[in-house]
């Protein structure tokens, strides 16, 4: 019938008939239908169903969808409401394939009418095909069997559908079962003519069949059958009786005794569920057919019903060593939960502990257990006052956890560092025991919550043992283990002579150590006389030894001795007292003389005796002199540290030397002392073949002639070539895993495995930070070493021990522990903000992509730095058909606690409604009584497989207005448009799609970059102070002050010249130039000195600064361009000079900024001294940048100076290009230029005078003019965010600089001129240097997946049970003690499986070519909140500037 409305609207027709019918629908879901039409497929078929009334008892539908293979997408007992159905047809997936409709048609012959399957007997039976095209296979037969078999078909052909073939298929009249339109858009438009034929004919095939049933044709039901037993119910079924049954009448009773009851079901029906009973009883049962004057004769039966169901699935599983997590399967009908619980041990003398849960309780946690203590546990599924059979398992509480990774640091002769990885929470101290090796002296001391000691006292040459326990409440630990060797007393340093005389001669010394009491010192002849000993105290560094022999080398010999009384080894040196008398003859007449060949630092008596012709020379004077001591080199320094290698350099003395002698040896480690000269002409020298990671020390003395000068000492160190945090997770009986952070330069791991019994080892790529051991012996300790290597260098190892469990005879747990908490990334460090993922845990994902999803979330959070409400706090919901907050932001403290939660998630299942679940964080997450704070980003990342069944643009659009960041994460079926809807602007930054979870790793790395830049970011108080300047680039400061080609001309005082690089344009800003616009201040301020200082008012409105100063900021006073980096946090400022980290001081928090003044730049303000104007000076960059992590992130790539150091990651591209532009841009000396014009107007000063051009020698690209005076900018600025590309695209500035190269030979080359230099010659090149280190190694690919864990064992025999006893039964008493455990055992666990092959890394494409300049970009309220926190970077050169300041 069709229903019309008041207004007047006709409604769609609904099927009224009381017949019911068998409908099967047949979808063709071939690759022509398309994803846009199958929709339309989707609305046709939910209008259609709607117009019948379906149920169990009803109108059944069920439905196959084909292509090539057609399969069952639900059979007509599935669903028995019509919303399941339509729920079931929006959740259709769309199969592609090709068409084979005959095919199909046997297919739901043959799966679909079968009384297996819901189909009924007697009822009518109808088929309604959807197709839009030709079959590839024959359908007449497959369409005639199936109308032989009494289905009425129904064909309706879609645009391409071929009509003929549509009428061969469908049942006759042709008129009223094949139905054809053009296109999937009018397919409604055939709905109510196509629902009223098929309700017509259900009443027609009802009316036939009854027809057909003999009215007198009666029997009794056959085959009773019993199934589906609990200690409940049972259902009983049986095969139908002859003719037309109205119902049948199923009788039954306790075979004991009892009252009789009834169940009756309809004849169509052969099966009941008989409840309510019960348990352990038997039961008898009649079955009757009722027809419609009589009834069958019974069909009888017996069964008996269960037991009460007993707990299943009981685990125990995070075992600590105070805590066991017990959980059971949940039982249907139970009333509650008893458990019981107590230490295997009989003398620990503890009672069996009782607890009773409710029926919802699945899951419990038993505190305040003994460490390392079998207990056995019992659970009883109880029913009212009746309890089920026990369920009973074992477990053993873990030992206290030790600390691990004891590593000893910094060993001298009398002390030594050790420190320790912590043990888990918990702990509240620890122990350190000290023991000698020979076992004599035994040291112990009490720490608080520390990982670290310095052991002091020590004695020298000596083995000692160290272990180190974690102090619990509970007691104390296993002890961490190892040993050390101090190293010998060092001998006294450098022993020398100097001061030297007939009889005598002073030795002196350094100190080799702090703790030296008393020095040994000894003399005699080399003759073997007598000798000679005296003891000095230990600050004595000097002494003279008199009453020696003239003409007699000695022997002198130096020896330190401690307070312990050991000594060093024995230093000498040798002396010749060998007098020589010089005798010189002057001339009368002179009066002075030059004596020459006299030895250095000596002391010389010299005799001035006049000579007369008569030969009288009895008067004569004497005096004392002495020559000065050998000069030695100064400003010793260090550089191009490297793995294995270092450079020494120092400034040469004023007297020429004959060369350099340079010794060498390792500080904290035994090693030999080593030496090697260099030339008189050389001033470095590069030292070789050294220890990585070691410290050196270094002295360079002056050969001279007549000796050699003191020396010159340095320390230096090469770098480390060794892994970081190296830890141990999943450690098991027989297996365990380690992880480490990774060496970026590595090429090669070489990772062992070592016990008493054997040893592995493996080699890995460079680019692995984990591996796990397998068939490992259970309850052994094991050292796991990893050696470095690059290239051809190995590094030393970096070990760890770690025992493996002990083997449990009970079940353990199937589901990997996970492992250690992950570091944080570096651009993570800053991060504070309320985070929140949204999960799609709708039925599209299944179990495994789940599975795959919360491995993504741990990896994501695992890169978050501070958890909390002092850092991020973050909160997961999942969604279906509505959302469930699985925590919230304030609910976890700490990381440990935040990874472990993501593990607990249970996956949700349902439809996928996203716009209700945006709204339910919003409204439920969002806020502050669920930890949301005021003043932090809000960021919001939502995960999801397919498309939203309800609208998701107003509440994303609301949330994007009032400043929430959301990021849209799409795989699978996902909508792209969708995704670009809900996510903020710009999408490239805040949308990303893969195929499938398992690509996710590919967009992991990107993703957390930009949530974390994100999270560093603070809200902005208003968000109309971005304004209309999103359209402008706000931190590119150069634009902002004018200095652009189009706008720098008409700025007094400033021209645009030659710089470093000529993709970035240079300005001079001559003497006074002054440029001002409406921004907050900083200061930049050049004197005298060489520092470089930032200044502020904190939040308490106290001023503070900090200065940096050093060999490293004295570079930027060397008059060549460099790049600056300032990047200020919350909490520290760090300069970053040439892409290398000069310094980093810690600030207090800054107040808030004024927003009063104007910014000033180029001009000083208030002169100081004599000098009264400012210098010109030559800017290229200066950016604000809005991360604090870009300085780590930028590369100096631009530099010539620095693009060939084998630190720079620049490409082998790059360097070209650089080398090629240097090559380019170096022109020949200008001409003589003419008289300039005059001089730009001061503000407040007269005219200048015409400045003049000097001609100059031609300058490269990089040459600047030298000027001295002072440079201040004062700056006053707001902060806006710049997406992160606004200093990307260097490769787009190198083929702007290709395309001025010419074509031709090098003839042709224009070349540009360089500035006007100062007067005076260039300075010679310097010499080449010496090759670099190779670069690093490329990225490796992506780690395997884990293997899968081995099958569980077989389960134990079960007990017999006991006889009865003798006498009546007396009432039911109370569940009495678990009976003793079985003499099952548990099968021993299955080998883990092994880690997959680490996938190759596919080749990167080909770049594309530049496109147009674009349009201005676009800037939305997300991407320009405010940041506290950013990076100043500058591009300008300095020349004997001074002091910088920069004030914020």
């Amino acid at each position: 019938m069709t229903k019309v409305d008041k207004g007047g609207d006709v409604e769609q027709f609904v099927c009224r008939s009381e017949a019911v019918a068998d409908v099967v629908i047949l979808v063709d879901g071939s690759w022509s239908i398309g994803r846009v039409n199958f929709r339309l497929v989707r609305m046709f078929l939910e209008n259609l169903v709607d117009a019948f009334d379906v149920g169990i008892d009803k109108t059944r539908i069920g439905l196959a969808q084909y292509s090539g293979d057609p399969r069952i997408e639900w059979h007509l007992n599935t669903y028995h409401t019509k919303d399941a159905v339509i729920d079931a047809i929006k959740n259709m997936p769309y199969k592609g394939g090709n068409t084979l409709t005959g095919l199909a048609l046997t297919f739901i012959l043959e799966n679909c009418f079968k009384p297996e399957f819901g189909a009924r007997e007697d009822v009518p039976k109808i088929g309604i095909l959807i197709t839009d095209g030709k079959s590839q296979d024959n359908v007449i037969p497959p369409a005639e069997r199936l109308q032989e078999a009494g289905v009425e078909l129904f064909a309706i052909g879609v645009k391409n559908a071929d009509e003929n073939e549509l009428r061969s298929i469908a049942s006759e009249p042709d008129a009223t079962h094949v139905y054809n339109v053009a296109d999937f858009n009018i397919m409604s438009s055939i709905v109510e003519g196509l629902t009223k034929v098929v309700c017509e004919q259900v009443e027609q095939q009802e009316k036939d069949i009854k027809l057909k049933v003999l009215p007198n044709k009666t029997g009794t039901p056959l085959n009773l059958v019993t199934s589906d037993v609990t200690a409940r119910s049972f259902r009983a079924s049986w095969s139908p009786a002859p003719g037309n049954v109205h119902r049948y009448r199923v009788v039954y009773a306790p075979a004991q005794g009892g009252e009789p009851q009834e169940a009756v079901v309809a004849g169509s029906e052969t099966s009941v569920v008989l409840q309510h009973l019960r348990s352990s009883t038997e039961y008898q049962l009649a079955v009757f057919a009722v027809y419609s004057n009589t009834a069958s004769e019974a069909l009888r039966g017996s069964e008996k019903t269960l037991a009460l169901p007993s707990v299943t699935g009981l685990q125990l599983f995070d075992v600590t060593h105070s805590t066991i997590e017990v959980g059971w399967d949940s039982i249907d009908g139970v009333t509650g939960y008893m458990l019981l619980y107590a230490p295997i041990a009989a003398d620990v003398g503890l009672d069996e502990k009782e607890i009773k849960v409710s029926d919802a309780v699945t899951m419990l946690e038993l505190d305040g257990l003994i460490p390392d203590t079998e207990y056995v546990v019992t659970v009883y599924a109880m029913y009212g006052d009746e309890a089920s059979e026990p369920a009973t398992t074992q477990g053993t509480t873990s030992p206290l956890r030790p600390p691990r990774n004891l590593q000893f640091a910094d060993i001298t002769h009398n002390s030594a560092h050790i420190s320790w990885d912590p043990a888990p929470s918990g702990v509240r101290g620890y122990r350190i025991i000290l023991v000698k090796t020979e076992g004599l002296t035994t040291n112990e001391v009490d720490l608080g919550p520390v990982t670290s000691y310095d052991l002091q006292e020590l004695a020298s040459l000596t083995e000692y043992s160290v272990a180190v326990f974690a102090l619990y409440d509970e007691g104390q630990s296993m002890a961490l283990t190892d040993s050390f060797t101090t190293t010998p007393v060092p001998g006294p340093l450098n022993l020398r002579s100097s001061d030297v005389h007939a009889d005598s001669f002073k030795v002196s010394w350094g100190h080799s150590a702090d703790d030296i009491v008393l020095y040994r010192l000894s003399w005699a002849p080399i003759t073997g006389a007598d000798t000679k000993e005296v003891f000095l105290s230990g600050s004595e560094n000097r002494y003279i030894l008199t009453g020696l022999s003239h003409s007699t080398e000695y022997e002198v010999m130096l020896t330190a001795i401690l307070k312990d009384e050991s000594e060093s080894d024995t230093v000498s040196l040798s002396k010749d007292l060998f007098f020589v008398c010089f005798q010189v003859i002057v001339d009368g007449s002179e009066t002075a003389v030059k004596l020459e060949s006299l030895q250095p630092d000596t002391q010389y008596r010299v005799t001035l005796t006049p000579v007369y012709r008569d030969g009288d020379s009895s008067i004569s004077v004497s005096a004392l002199g002495s020559t000065l001591p050998l000069s030695s080199p100064k400003y010793l320094r260090v550089t191009e540290e490297w793995y294995n290698q270092f450079r020494v350099s120092w400034d040469s003395p004023r007297s020429p030397t004959v060369g350099y002698r340079i010794a060498y040896q390792p500080i904290h480690v035994q090693g030999p002392l080593l030496e090697t000269t260099a030339a008189g002409d050389k001033n470095s020298v590069l030292l070789v073949n050294l220890l990585s990671g070691t410290e050196y020390r270094v002295q360079v003395s002056a050969l001279y002639p007549s000796g050699e000068s003191e020396p010159l000492l340095a320390n230096a160190k090469t770098l480390s070539l060794s892994v970081s945090g190296l830890s141990a997770y999943q450690v098991r009986p027989d297996s365990l895993c380690v992880q480490w952070q990774p060496l970026l330069t590595a090429t090669k791991y070489r990772v062992s495995i070592l016990s008493t019994l054997s040893k592995q080892e493996v080699n890995l790529e460079g680019g692995a930070s984990r591996h796990c051991f397998y068939d490992l012996t259970p309850s052994s300790q094991y050292q796991i070493s990893i050696y470095t290597q690059v290239q051809d260098m190995e590094g030393p190892p970096v070990s760890i021990t770690e025992m493996t469990c002990r083997h449990h005879p009970t079940e353990l747990p199937t589901t990997e522990q996970p492992p250690t908490i992950p570091p944080a990334k570096e651009v993570c460090k800053e991060a504070k903000a309320d985070l929140v993922f949204l999960v799609d845990g709708s039925w599209s994902i299944g179990d495994d992509n789940f599975m795959k999803i919360t491995h993504f979330l741990y990896s994501t959070m695992g890169s978050l730095d501070l958890i909390g409400p002092d850092g991020t706090q973050v909160a997961i919901a999942q969604f279906s058909d509505d959302a469930r907050t699985e925590f919230q932001l304030s609910s976890h403290g700490d990381k440990e606690a935040l990874l472990e939660a993501i593990h607990k998630i249970k996956y949700k299942g349902g439809n996928t409604k996203t716009g209700r679940a945006i709204k339910h964080v919003k409204e439920s997450i969002f806020i502050p009584e669920a930890g949301a704070r005021r003043g932090v980003p809000k960021v919001l990342v939502v995960l999801t497989d397919g498309r939203s069944q309800d609208d998701v643009n107003k509440v994303s659009k609301e949330m994007q207005m009032e400043g929430y960041i959301i990021f849209a994460i799409g795989f699978a079926d996902a909508d792209y448009g969708e995704l670009v809807n809900i996510a903020s602007k710009p999408s490239d930054r805040h949308v990303f799609f893969v195929d499938d979870l398992d690509a996710v790793k590919k967009i992991e790395e990107q993703l957390i970059t930009f949530v974390c830049e994100a999270a560093t970011a603070t809200a902005a108080a208003d968000h109309n102070d971005v304004g209309d300047n999103c359209t402008v680039p706000g931190f590119k400061m150069m634009e902002k002050f004018g200095l652009v080609e189009k706008a720098y001309s008409s700025i007094p005082g400033v021209s645009l010249e030659p710089g470093s690089f000529n993709s970035y344009s240079c300005y001079r800003l001559h003497r006074d130039a002054l440029l001002t616009i409406d921004v907050q201040s900083f200061s930049l301020l050049a004197d005298s000195g060489k520092t470089l200082t930032f200044f502020n008012n904190d939040y308490k409105g106290d001023f503070q600064t900090v200065t940096f100063e050093g060999p490293e900021i004295n570079k930027l006073f060397h008059g060549s361009f460099h790049k600056l980096h300032v990047t200020i946090s919350k909490t520290s400022v760090k300069v970053v000079l040439d892409c290398s980290v000069v310094g980093e001081k810690a600030i207090s928090a800054t107040g808030n900024i004024t927003t009063d003044g104007v910014e000033m730049m180029g001009r000083m303000i208030q002169p100081r001294g004599k000098r009264i104007s400012s210098a010109p000076f030559q800017l290229q960059m200066f950016d604000i940048i809005c991360s604090t992590s870009w300085a780590s992130r930028d590369k100096c790539c631009e530099l010539p100076a620095l693009v060939s150091r084998p630190d720079m990651l620049c490409s082998v591209f790059e360097r070209k290009v650089v080398n090629f532009v240097q090559f380019l841009l170096k022109g020949p000396q200008g001409p003589t230029g003419e008289t300039g014009p005059p001089g730009p107007t001061g503000p407040t000063g007269p005219q200048g005078p015409s400045g003049v051009t000097i001609q100059g020698p031609p300058v490269s690209l990089f040459s600047i003019i030298s000027q001295e005076a002072a440079l201040l900018f004062l700056f006053k600025y707001k902060t806006y965010a710049l997406p992160p590309s606004l200093l990307a695209g260097h490769l787009s500035r190198y083929n702007s600089i290709l395309n001025q190269i010419p074509l031709h030979s090098s003839t042709s080359v224009r070349t540009i001129p360089g500035p006007p230099g100062e007067p005076g010659n260039r300075g010679p090149p310097g010499p080449q240097g010496e090759q670099g280190p190779p670069g690093r190694p490329g990225f490796p690919g992506t780690n395997g997946q884990n293997g899968r864990p081995g099958d569980r064992g077989l389960s134990g025999s079960k007990g017999e049970r006991g006889s009865p006893g003798i006498g009546s039964s007396g009432p039911r008493g109370p569940p009495g003690p678990p009976g003793p455990p079985g003499e099952g055992r548990t099968g021993s666990q299955g080998p883990p499986g092994r880690p997959g092959n680490p996938g190759t890394a596919g080749r990167p494409g080909f770049p594309g070519a530049a496109g147009p300049t674009g349009p201005p970009g676009y800037c939305d309220q997300n991407s320009c909140l405010g940041y506290n926190v950013g990076d100043l970077l500058f591009f300008f050169p300095l020349w004997d500037f001074g002091t910088f300041f920069l004030q914020f």
